[in-house]
């Protein structure tokens, strides 16, 4: 694959202004007009360049099945010979100078609102440039300040072409990393948190002396009631699990609340089930929307049933904007995923702006799938929770699981809320025995093991807080805030990827979820799980010894 590349010779000259200013004065004057001359033609040169630009990441955008921004187009050529011959007039020297500082505001503009829209990931700050300052000083000094302006005028252009130097590689990186045919998105099917096995085959560290930060998993361990139940029935693996097990529905709705009743739960082999299982129920040509980053598992269960996907990209805050989602809905459009707390930044959603989606999607007939896995952790998650709001939503199918909150990735038990009707549906698709005799059980003990949950939600809150201070008191990482579990953390400092600092962290029993396999993001990105303050702490000091300069 030929990667996005942009060619060195195509770089714009700086133009030195005292070198210009003293071979003006030696030669009478004379010299200005080479000095006018060049700074025309090399902001002719960029315009143009810049122009070719935009035109290719808005056919990238378009192959990432995303509408475009608007591009500027070329800003209009000035006559670089004319205007160099014509400041033998004084005047036109002083418009040229107006026109092409205000040339350099509508560019930067422009190309930050550009931008931003085609990588909202990334963030491009413009610079200003007081014009107004410039033009009044040129006046008062009966123009002797048109030199000061001139000199400005010319250092801005250089500050601007040195920092497109450094943007344009930074736009191919993101242009390549976001590439679904990409190496590191190509393992987005077959990456995932928590992989402590393949880990420790890697580095040839026993698995007890590995320290996982990718999994965010409750590192509490699951609930000590949890596991006695396992333990007491043990015994019951000789006879097959109950396959319609009305009484374990009824008790996971009564936990659940909000008016939810067994007819409104349907069971899985871990939330995993469900995703793929909700799937199912579509007949013919569909597609899914689903706002990246964000779990790949939504992506693979469209695709394993023939499915398209429309990516939409959520801004560099991650907060869901819904009016983004709803444009990008076609009439083939079957399913939205949702994922709240979002999964990798942690960002909670309100219930309203969820709300908002279901509404939009109940007019068209669209399933919006809305995974909680994560809504125990966060201090308000009984009020974004929309477990309730099925009765007024037939389209609506609420996921959530044991695996997260409740630490028991093993047990592989998840459940699903839904109308009734939609419940009904997917009990033809639903494969016979999924879940095993010992997790329903484990399940119900867990969910009434109150001092486990309070003190889960206590001491995630408080490791957080501290883990997230610490990291952003290491230069070059920013830790997005976060309502659950874990961290996504952005390398800001040059020169380090993720999947270095997953290599190096690795070879000292340190696992971090390396996120450059995330739709959406790119190799700046990872991810880690709060643990004890001791773990935490382990892991701040090995990136602090990471991030230190070489």
């Amino acid at each position: 694959m030929q990667r996005a590349t942009f060619n060195p010779m195509a770089k714009e000259k700086v133009t030195w202004f005292s070198m210009w200013f003293l071979a003006a004065i030696a030669s009478f004057g004379v010299a200005f007009f080479p000095m006018f001359y060049r700074l025309v033609d090399n902001r002719n040169k960029h315009f143009e360049r810049e122009a070719e630009l935009e035109e290719k990441i808005v056919a990238f955008v378009k192959k990432q099945g995303k509408e475009p921004p608007t591009t500027m187009g070329a800003l209009r050529e000035r006559n670089a010979k004319f205007w160099a011959a014509s400041i033998i007039l004084i005047v036109p020297a002083f418009i040229l100078l107006y026109k092409l500082s205000m040339d350099l505001v509508a560019h930067e503009k422009h190309q930050d609102t550009f931008l931003a829209a085609a990588f909202p990931e990334r963030m491009f700050m413009p610079q200003t440039i007081p014009i107004k300052k410039y033009a009044l000083i040129t006046i008062v000094t009966l123009g002797i300040g048109g030199i000061y302006w001139l000199y400005k005028i010319i250092n801005i252009y250089n500050a601007h072409y040195e920092a497109q130097w450094k943007v344009e590689p930074e736009i191919a990186r993101l242009m390549e990393e976001t590439k679904l045919e990409s190496p590191c998105k190509k393992k987005r099917f077959v990456s995932h948190g928590g992989d402590v096995w393949g880990f420790s085959r890697k580095f040839n560290i026993p698995l007890e002396k590995v320290l996982d930060f990718s999994g965010p998993i409750n590192f509490l361990g699951p609930s000590p009631k949890a596991v006695e139940a396992v333990q007491e029935d043990a015994k019951l693996i000789r006879f097959y699990p109950d396959p319609d097990p009305v009484d374990l529905r009824q008790e996971i709705a009564s936990y659940v609340g909000h008016g939810v009743s067994a007819e409104n739960i349907i069971l899985g082999n871990g939330s995993i089930e469900l995703i793929y299982m909700i799937t199912e129920a579509f007949e013919g040509k569909f597609n899914a929307v689903i706002p990246v980053p964000s779990f790949s598992e939504y992506e693979k269960a469209v695709l394993r049933v023939g499915g398209d996907v429309i990516f939409v990209q959520l801004p560099f805050n991650f907060m869901l904007e819904t009016e983004n989602v709803k444009k990008a809905i076609t009439d083939d459009t079957k399913i939205v995923y949702i994922c709240n707390p979002h999964s990798p930044s942690g960002t909670l959603y309100s219930r309203e702006t969820i709300l908002d989606l279901l509404a939009f999607c109940q007019k068209k007939g669209i399933i919006v799938s809305v995974d909680e896995n994560y809504i125990e952790f966060a201090p308000n998650g009984e009020q974004a929770t929309v477990a309730g709001d099925i009765k007024d939503y037939p389209n609506l199918f609420v996921i959530k699981s044991v695996t997260k909150f409740y630490g028991m990735p093993g047990i592989r038990f998840g459940y699903a809320i839904a109308a009734e009707s939609l419940i009904d549906k997917l009990q033809t698709v639903r494969q016979p025995w999924s879940i095993n005799g010992l997790a329903g059980n484990a399940t119900l003990a867990a969910f009434k093991d109150k001092e486990f949950i309070q003190n889960t939600k206590r001491t995630i809150k408080q490791e957080r807080e501290q883990f997230a201070k610490a990291i952003m008191e290491i230069g070059g990482l920013h830790a997005f805030p976060s309502e659950t579990n874990f961290l996504l953390v952005k390398i800001t400092a040059p020169n380090l990827t993720s999947t270095q600092l997953r290599e190096q962290l690795g070879k000292e029993g340190l696992l971090i979820r390396d996120c450059c396999t995330f739709v959406g993001l790119d190799n700046t990105y990872f991810r880690v799980t709060v643990r004890s303050a001791e773990d935490n702490l382990r892991l701040v000091n090995a990136l602090r010894q990471k991030m230190k300069p070489q």
